[in-house]
């Protein structure tokens, strides 16, 4: 990093042996007087994060939601928070951060369709969200499939086989 740039590559250099100006390097790493010395842009942003985030004790990953890897269920969770933050702003969208923990809160209560439960209690009720959704998933096999009839071919039998175009 910065080897590469054309202010500090000279500094860097002569500072692996000595301090310069105040200017020494530990590893890798570059530093003055006693602080870490990031060049600015966007590795300096990144480890910024980086170290931030080590010290709260998570990993950060970076992803977009327009991003192919991110599954549906990421894309119907940002879908129906935008739907959620639209309908309590109403026209003010620049106090949007003040609204997003009642949001957050609001989201973590509502019972979902399938499960019978909230979210906030599906982290802690594993066993009964697994019941509500074969429950579920019963209850939708009976319904979508009410009209069609049980038929039994033998080998041999001779079938109508009509292919749409």
């Amino acid at each position: 990093m910065y080897e590469k740039d054309l202010d500090f590559a000279s500094i860097y250099s002569s500072c692996k042996q000595k301090v310069v100006n105040g200017f020494y390097v530990v590893e890798v790493y570059f530093y003055k007087e006693g602080k870490l010395f990031i060049l600015q842009g966007s590795m300096r942003k990144l480890l910024f994060w980086k170290v931030l985030w080590s010290r709260l004790g998570t990993k950060l990953l970076f992803s977009t939601t327009c991003h192919p890897q991110i599954d549906g269920q990421t894309k119907i969770v940002n879908r129906s928070l935008s739907i959620m933050i639209r309908a309590v702003l109403k026209g003010n969208p620049k106090s949007w951060d003040e609204y997003l923990l009642h949001i957050e809160f609001g989201y973590n209560k509502v019972v979902h369709k399938t499960t019978k439960i909230s979210p906030f209690e599906a982290v802690y009720l594993h066993e009964r969200i697994k019941m509500q959704i074969q429950q579920q998933t019963k209850r939708y096999a009976k319904y979508n499939n009410k009209d069609k009839k049980d038929m039994i071919f033998k080998e041999g039998d001779w079938v109508w086989l009509h292919l749409q175009k």
